[in-house]
């Protein structure tokens, strides 16, 4: 699967799979374990969550993943939510982010990653590719 580069856009969705530029934050078991937001490029195709430092990392160096999520029937999105915050110069601005989760039998359901962007449409169209990639899945 090969995308192009996104440029000035947010993300390129083809079918099911989905390469967009987002921010994160770790989750350790399920809890977040990083304050600040940290910029990232994911890439949801073929089952897999890929996420990246940068997109270029992706050109140059594929194998190269700060982490990879296998997708399967246990995994989830969370309902996205929204934030009001300021920017530089006080104009506030939304944000909206969700939890890519894991059902666990025994700790219920434990949040892997959490996932951020400015951009409403691109968080949706993530959370469906997410929700596509685990179906069926074994």
């Amino acid at each position: 699967m090969s995308f192009a580069p996104l440029g000035d856009n947010n993300h390129e969705t083809i079918g099911n799979n989905i390469h967009a530029k987002v921010v994160i934050k770790f989750c350790s078991f399920g809890l977040v374990s990083t304050a600040k937001w940290y910029p990232a490029y994911i890439i949801v195709a073929d089952g897999t969550l890929k996420v990246y430092d940068h997109e270029d990392t992706v050109k140059f160096n594929p194998r190269n993943t700060i982490m990879e999520i296998p997708l399967d029937r246990q995994h989830r999105c969370s309902g996205w939510k929204r934030k009001n915050y300021k920017q530089k110069g006080g104009i506030p601005t939304d944000f909206f982010s969700f939890y890519v989760m894991k059902d666990s039998a025994i700790l219920g359901q434990i949040r892997e990653l959490k996932i951020g962007s400015h951009d409403l449409q691109t968080m949706e169209n993530i959370m469906r590719c997410l929700e596509a990639n685990t179906h069926n899945r074994t």
